[in-house]
């Protein structure tokens, strides 16, 4: 009974941070279409 609840604990960390890392790596990857986005739109009126 002792080990499933070890066990459950474990298992639903792992799941947080999991959800964590994805959750910044989606913000990552927004911000660098943000950055390629303001970039391609300075080049514009650059040329």
């Amino acid at each position: 009974m002792l080990g499933e609840q070890r066990i459950a604990a474990k298992t639903s960390r792992n799941h947080e941070s999991n959800e964590a890392s994805r959750q910044s790596s989606a913000r990552r990857r927004t911000l660098h279409e943000d950055i390629h986005v303001y970039y391609i739109q300075n080049r514009q009126a650059i040329d």
